[in-house]
């Protein structure tokens, strides 16, 4: 099997993104310095990994720029 992966910085600390990725708290608020975010999917079918690569791509670009929006 193949993994899906892609890399974003977020200009937030670590327990901050992780918070805005796991509560409801943390998908309205957002402070704080410079983090890095990167996503591994492990255990896909080979065939699926370009559209994972593509929609975690998409969503976690959604996330960066509502976090730095804010």
């Amino acid at each position: 099997m193949r993994l899906a992966s892609y890399q974003v910085t977020i200009a937030a600390p670590v327990e901050v993104v992780w918070a805005h990725l796991t509560t409801a708290e943390g998908l309205v608020r957002w402070v704080g310095p410079e983090a890095t975010l990167r996503l591994v999917h492990h255990g896909l079918p080979p065939e699926t990994v370009p559209d994972h690569q593509q929609g975690w791509r998409y969503f976690l670009g959604v996330l960066r720029d509502s976090v730095s929006a804010t």
